[in-house]
């Protein structure tokens, strides 16, 4: 009996299970990769991406296609909630998909609603595209000015 595996977001963990997804179709089951961008940013590049030594593109795997290529489907949406008991995931955009087998790698957050307060000079290093939107910022900043930046947390991006 074909089961249905759903792979939730597209992150390292689930970069080998998609290079092998071909097995799992070929073996009658489906397969459906549910993330938030057709990319995956490799986390590892992610100062290089803020200081200008990686283009996009050479930062990212295009697991939509990845996943596309070798017989999944892919379903651009966040999961919002999980219900082990109805073996169902429901979605942000008010879609739900049942699973009999389902695999998370989402990476990990900045919790932005600890925050007192919000505005356009707050990046969160997470997700990683984040650092495109602080370098553009920094490149548009006013030559003459002077750019004070904070760094929270002392990870290696942050080194």
């Amino acid at each position: 009996m074909a089961k249905h595996l759903v792979l939730v977001g597209g992150g390292h963990a689930h970069l080998t299970a998609l290079m092998r997804l071909r097995d799992t179709v070929r073996a009658g089951h489906r397969v459906t990769l549910i993330g938030p961008s057709p990319y995956h940013y490799y986390s590892g590049m992610g100062p290089g991406l803020l200081s200008g030594i990686y283009r996009p593109a050479e930062a990212r795997f295009n697991v939509k296609k990845m996943a596309q290529d070798r017989g999944a489907t892919f379903l651009q949406d966040r999961v919002v909630l999980v219900d082990p008991v109805r073996r169902t995931l429901a979605l942000d955009s008010g879609a739900e998909v049942g699973y009999d087998a389902v695999s998370f790698n989402t990476g990990s957050g900045v919790p932005l609603d600890l925050l007192h307060s919000s505005g356009d000079n707050i990046f969160p290093v997470k997700p990683i595209e984040n650092l495109l939107a602080a370098r553009k910022k920094i490149r548009e900043a006013d030559p003459g000015k002077r750019i004070r930046v904070v760094v929270v947390g002392g990870g290696s991006a942050a080194v």
